[in-house]
């Protein structure tokens, strides 16, 4: 979750941490209440909250959100809230409901990389949805471009699965 603070529609100060006490929203309070000429005392009346809160900010002790809210419209600033970015898609091997974890180190994997190593494996079921994806042909020909000590199950196993996908 972000925190960005804004005053009217000039920009925003974005603060990386969900935590509503980053150091970075507090650096953005002050930089504001410094742009605003305002003594914290001064703040503290406006926002109708005790001045120790403030003393509390500047510690790092924390405060609720009705406090920082108090502050922020007192400075003519909104605290925004927005949600995280959506989780980044599973990796390719998981989409394809492969059983083993081939791109485990690079969820970004080639489907030329991902091919090769299912051949390595020459696991069954996983060379069967690699074929149903991309096509026998397609297995084939990258098994060709492999050292055949590497491929030699898969090269047993290919036939079979053309022949079933065929029938």
């Amino acid at each position: 979750m972000k925190i960005a603070l804004k005053r009217n529609m000039l920009g925003s100060i974005h603060c990386p941490n969900a935590c509503l006490m980053s150091s970075s929203l507090v650096e953005s309070l002050q930089q504001h209440l410094t742009a605003s000429g305002l003594t914290k005392r001064e703040l503290a009346r406006r926002a109708g909250v005790r001045p120790e809160l403030l003393s509390r900010l500047d510690s790092q002790q924390g405060s609720d959100i009705r406090t920082l809210q108090k502050l922020a419209d007192a400075l003519n600033l909104d605290i925004v809230l927005q949600a995280k970015a959506a989780a980044p898609n599973p990796s390719k091997a998981r989409r394809l409901g492969l059983s083993m974890p081939y791109d485990w180190s690079n969820g970004e994997i080639s489907d030329v990389a991902l091919i090769r190593k299912c051949l390595e494996y020459a696991n069954l079921a996983d060379l069967t949805r690699l074929a149903l994806e991309f096509g026998v042909e397609r297995l084939e020909s990258e098994m060709q471009a492999m050292p055949a000590a590497l491929t030699r199950s898969a090269a047993m196993v290919l036939p079979n699965i053309r022949a079933a996908l065929a029938g």
